[in-house]
């Protein structure tokens, strides 16, 4: 049972979601609940909790009729605090957990990688111009 987020790339003070998926083709495992977790300075996980700039929202569908769970995580207002190379606490993954089991079936790393708009290319035209073929 393997959750597969993507890497996200947000431009700062703008929203981002990610979201994770717990499955298990064998259906021997059943999907209960998908943690995201962050690393503190001390290289311990910390659970992420909705917040003011936090919000998680949960839906699962069922496929040849083994459940299959998704669980997104949205980013209000991205900033360098949520970048993972630069911000406060450092790498993120998703931790899925089965029915029954105290300890998760499987996770998965990802990163948010936070552009500042100071990093984005302007483009700046010097004379005006009749574009010819």
């Amino acid at each position: 049972m393997e959750p597969f987020p993507e890497n996200i790339y947000p431009i700062e003070f703008t929203s981002a979601q990610v979201t994770c998926v717990a499955f298990d083709a064998a259906g021997v495992k059943v999907p209960d609940k998908i943690l995201f977790m962050r690393r503190n300075k001390f290289n311990r996980f910390v659970e992420l909790k909705p917040n003011g700039n936090l919000h998680f929202d949960n839906r699962s569908t069922f496929e040849d009729g083994k459940k299959k769970f998704f669980v997104t995580m949205s980013i209000r207002n991205a900033t360098l605090d949520d970048d993972s190379l630069y911000g406060a606490l450092g790498s993120y993954e998703c931790h899925a957990f089965a029915v029954g089991d105290a300890v998760e079936s499987g996770r998965h790393a990802f990163s948010v990688s936070v552009i500042t708009r100071s990093k984005i290319p302007k483009v700046v035209v010097s004379d005006i111009g009749v574009l010819q073929q």
